[in-house]
């Protein structure tokens, strides 16, 4: 879980500008905002955004601390579908197949993710498909991970801005739009039901103020307006009935005078007056008043309700395969920790039935019940002895298998029985791989008789794959 006993670095990060929120935890274990960093970027090279981060992060004494970033809005892209499943495993399946459908960009330049809106016709599932450009994120993996400090998650910025008013405000099942206006861009997202069910990016922000407040929300309203058009036309919901502001400038207290969208009520809400925050992060706010810090500071407060993770799949399954290194390592040291107590227990057992035996000794003087007591106490070390010396050995074969295990091929399926018989499933890209494999289990003093099944050639991402299967005989293992 996000934020349990550690901070959180909160970065976001694109071609123009860079944010950061740094939450640390109170003694009583609450977030709050300690310190907030804005900067125009565009142009800079990688190399000098890497060392404002790190003056940042040096100056302010970040420790122990996880990063999240944000997916640009203005990068991304986003579609209501509907999907013929209800199942979450079959719907990202779906999605998998068909979002480059919905995309201008083929598959391998954009990251997919999306939100669950809700049942349709029973059997149908409505979503919003989420896809953000996939050399963002790598750009920002490479900015942060030079930082070191590693990203933990990256998440889709209008699923922020309404889990956080959601919370600060308990809306009620009404569709309610929301301005989110930073300092090149504006996000205009509609909420409801708690979720985002449409958002739209608009190219108008707070830097656009200097052509006059006047034109500024003439622009607005009419990228309001064809805002609402794209929402009517994907037929999602009813129009929402009022219209929230997010500000932190307050130059808007006057907009519900100047924008006039269907009538809607117009809100404005200073979002720094709902979080618990520092007296230097506020000073940042009021210094960068073209900057938006809503987005960066509700990240930390909201990140473990957060469905949309846009963390490339490659990094994820390189997560986990750290993680189960990790495991596996973590087992291996328990389980020699209690064959250590266990060995501990025997030899002090061993101990004390050898003081007993010797005042037995003494008390008898009598050599053939000395002996005879001797000789039930090694049959008795020597079955602990069999016992301890097979209890590893389904380890010692598995060890086996992953040293013997080719780069290029992978196990699906591995399987005992209690006959000694020992089989295998899996896949490769090569027959040479699996020749050798099973070359190699034959050579191996754990497997003898060792026979390939069914080789069955398919095709899978345009590759030719071959499935096979391994059948062998265990070696009985021999004591020492």
């Amino acid at each position: 879980m996000f934020g349990l006993g550690k901070n959180i670095l909160v970065v976001d990060l694109d071609n123009e500008v860079l944010k950061i929120c740094y939450l640390k935890l109170s003694v009583f274990g609450k977030k709050f905002i300690s310190n907030l960093m804005a900067k125009e970027i565009t142009n800079l090279p990688e190399n000098e955004i890497i060392q404002i981060i790190k003056k940042f992060i040096s100056q302010i004494k970040v420790k122990n601390a996880e990063v999240i970033t944000l997916a640009p809005s203005h990068l991304s892209i986003t579609k209501n579908i509907e999907v013929p499943s209800i199942k979450p495993d079959e719907i990202r399946d779906i999605i998998n197949l068909q979002a480059t459908r919905h995309s201008p960009y083929s598959k391998e330049e954009i990251i997919i993710d999306y939100l669950d809106i809700g049942r349709f016709k029973e059997k149908y599932t409505k979503i919003l498909l989420v896809m953000t450009n996939r050399n963002i994120i790598r750009k920002q993996y490479s900015i942060l991970n030079k930082v070191r400090f590693p990203i933990k998650k990256v998440v889709f910025k209008p699923e922020v801005i309404v889990s956080t008013l959601n919370k600060i405000l308990n809306k009620k099942d009404e569709p309610t739009a929301i301005l989110h206006i930073d300092k090149r861009t504006t996000d205009f997202t509609v909420t409801f039901k708690n979720k985002v069910i449409f958002t739209r990016n608009i190219s108008l922000g707070y830097q656009n103020l200097s052509e006059g407040k006047e034109s500024f929300c003439n622009k607005l309203q009419i990228e309001i307006e064809k805002s609402f058009e794209s929402y009517q036309t994907e037929t999602i919901e009813k129009l929402p009935n009022s219209l929230i502001l997010i500000d932190s400038t307050e130059n808007f207290y006057d907009i519900d005078e100047k924008l006039k969208v269907f009538n809607l009520p117009i809100k404005i809400y200073s979002y720094y007056k709902y979080f618990p925050i520092s007296k230097d992060a506020l000073k940042t706010i009021k210094e960068n008043s073209q900057f938006s810090f809503f987005d960066v500071i509700s990240t930390g407060f909201v990140v473990e309700k957060l469905s949309v993770d846009l963390v490339p799949q490659e990094i994820k399954d390189r997560i986990a395969f750290k993680e189960r290194n990790k495991d596996i390592i973590q087992f291996g040291l328990s389980f020699i920790s209690i064959l250590i107590l266990i060995c501990g227990l025997l030899i002090t057992k061993i101990y004390f039935r050898q003081s007993y035996l010797n005042q037995l000794n003494a008390y008898y003087q009598n050599l053939n019940k000395k002996t005879k007591l001797l000789e039930e106490t090694f049959h008795k070390i020597k079955l602990c002895k069999t016992y301890l010396t097979k209890r590893g050995y389904c380890l010692n074969v598995l060890d086996e298998i992953y040293r013997l295990i080719p780069p290029d091929l992978y196990l699906t399926e591995i399987v005992f029985d209690q006959n000694g018989t020992f089989s295998v499933k899996g896949t490769t890209y090569s027959r040479n791989s699996l020749y050798a494999f099973a070359n190699d289990m034959e050579k191996s003093e754990y497997f003898k008789e060792v026979k390939r099944g069914d080789i069955k050639e398919r095709e899978e991402e345009g590759k030719i794959v071959v499935d096979f299967d391994i059948t062998a005989l265990l070696e009985e293992k021999q004591e020492k």
